[in-house]
């Protein structure tokens, strides 16, 4: 994916911000895993989320959306 970018003259300082393999780490297996690995990764990165697992860091989910 960056050796296609920089064809386009992109600076290593833009090409810096690019995430080349999209996704976290979730052992996905099939084509709905894999997209769901790439999403979780952009909704942690579009709300600053950690993307630890909520039982290690002690934050319950259903107290942010109640």
């Amino acid at each position: 994916v960056l050796e296609y970018v920089r064809g386009y003259g992109f600076s290593e300082e833009e090409l810096s911000v690019i995430r080349s393999p999209a996704g976290l780490d979730l052992g996905a297996k099939t084509p709905q895993e894999i997209a769901l690995s790439i999403l979780s990764e952009i909704v942690a990165l579009r709300h600053s989320g950690t993307a630890a697992p909520l039982s290690t860091i002690g934050r319950n989910l259903c107290h942010d959306v109640i």
